[in-house]
């Protein structure tokens, strides 16, 4: 019975971000919109999709610094959205191995599309 079904989906899909495009089956280029509303200071979020592993993690520090930590599986496309203020200013930090790749947008706009790797975001 999926009586929990709609509370799961929520968490990945809102709080994860972790949302498919229909147009791109498979998650081979899926939404990544992780949402942090006062109150919670972290999420964790894994989903095994066809590509691979995709991971949506966020925290918020001391501060009021949020970090978000997300992998993108090779082969596949994310449409990034972070919510920002005017105020806030936004770093990538791209894994070592993988290299920055941001294909399209613009990081300090909070929306952009990232392919294959893992990246640490950083909004102060």
């Amino acid at each position: 019975h999926p009586m929990f079904g709609t509370v799961t989906e929520w968490y990945y899909r809102w709080l994860g971000g972790i949302r498919p495009i229909p147009a791109y089956p498979g998650f081979e280029e899926f939404i990544l919109a992780p949402f942090a509303p006062k109150g919670l200071n972290a999420v964790q979020c894994t989903y095994v999709s066809p590509f691979g592993e995709i991971k949506s993690e966020w925290k918020r520090k001391k501060g009021g610094e949020l970090q978000y930590e997300l992998n993108i599986p090779d082969g596949s496309r994310a449409r990034v959205h972070i919510s920002l203020d005017s105020r806030q200013k936004i770093t990538l930090v791209e894994d070592q191995k993988s290299g920055e790749r941001i294909t399209t947008g613009d990081i300090n706009s909070g929306r952009f599309v990232l392919t294959g790797g893992s990246y640490l975001i950083v909004v102060e």
